[in-house]
C-alpha cells in the first residue's frame, strides 16, 4: 500500500502502509478522545499508543518521513504514478497495458520533473 501524506494528517496510515508519497506527516499516532472536564473545557485523552515494529518507536508528535518527498499537492498523482510502474511489471493482455502505458505517460507530463524516477530492472 502506499499512502499519500502530508502535514496536516493525522491518520493511522503509518501503521500499516508500506511506502509513503508526500510530506512528513503531522505527528499523531496514539488514539484517543476528548474528555469534557467542565463547562466548556475538555482535554484530549490517549488511551493507546502505536509503535514500529522496526524501529520499535513512536511517531507523536514527530511524523512520519516519506519515501518520496513531495508537496501534498503532487502527492496523489506521484502515488497514482508509482502504482501504474508497478502494474507494468506485470503480466496482462495487450489492451491493457497499452491503457496503462497511456496513462503513465499523461501524469509523467503533467508531473513533470517532480515525478520519481522509474525502478531500474
Amino acid at each position: 500500500m502506499i499512502a499519500d501524506t502530508s502535514r496536516g494528517g493525522q491518520a493511522a496510515a503509518p501503521s500499516f502502509a508500506q511506502q509513503f508519497v508526500g510530506e512528513v506527516t503531522g505527528g499523531g499516532a496514539n488514539p484517543g478522545g476528548g474528555v469534557p472536564l467542565v463547562d466548556r473545557f475538555g482535554v484530549f485523552i490517549p488511551f493507546g499508543s502505536a509503535y514500529n515494529p522496526i524501529t520499535k518507536t513512536n511517531w507523536e508528535g514527530v511524523g512520519v518521513t516519506p519515501d518520496v518527498a513531495v508537496s501534498a499537492d503532487d502527492a496523489l498523482k506521484v502515488a497514482h504514478l508509482m502504482a501504474l510502474r508497478k502494474l507494468m511489471s506485470r503480466d496482462g493482455p495487450p489492451p491493457w497495458k497499452e491503457e496503462v502505458k497511456s496513462a503513465i505517460g499523461q501524469l509523467e507530463r503533467e508531473i513533470g520533473d517532480k515525478a520519481p524516477a522509474a525502478a531500474s530492472k
